[in-house]
């Protein structure tokens, strides 16, 4: 019994104390659904813990209390890893899209610069030209063969 109100107690921390950190980070971490559905959960995990605490005085030992607590271990396990899982993905998921803009700043900030060079290289060009125009014989062709 032990073990199956430890996994519920957790269950139900998880649900109160970390989830409104979460949800305050990033308010849509969670649709409309999946917050009601996690407000049922804890409803029930609160009564499963009710019940433990009211009946832990009683045998515990039978194999349909075994059972049971062991059903308690696994559900409670069980929705903790999908709420979890479900915070990691839209961690690593705004991970993914800040590296994604700061790859796509980084490209448009060397296409900017590219732009600044190719300005630079055009205007060298155009004095270049503008030289030879005034000082034709200054200039000698280079070979690049």
């Amino acid at each position: 019994m032990a073990t199956a109100y430890a996994a519920i107690v957790s269950l139900i921390h998880l649900i109160d104390e970390q989830i409104p950190i979460y949800i305050a980070r990033r308010p849509t971490i969670f649709s409309k659904k999946q917050l009601e559905e996690i407000k049922y959960l804890k409803e029930k995990a609160c009564f499963i813990q009710d019940h433990l605490e009211s009946h832990s005085h009683k045998d515990r030992g039978s194999n349909e209390a075994q059972d049971l607590d062991r059903r308690i271990v696994d559900a409670s396990y069980a929705a903790s890893d999908i709420i979890e899982s479900h915070i990691v993905n839209d961690i690593m998921d705004q991970e993914k899209e800040t590296a994604f803009q700061s790859c796509v700043e980084a490209i448009l900030h060397v296409s900017e610069v590219v732009q600044n060079v190719i300005q630079d290289v055009d205007y060298i060009v155009k004095e270049m030209l503008e030289i030879e125009d005034l000082h034709p014989n200054n200039l000698t062709p280079v070979d690049h063969s």
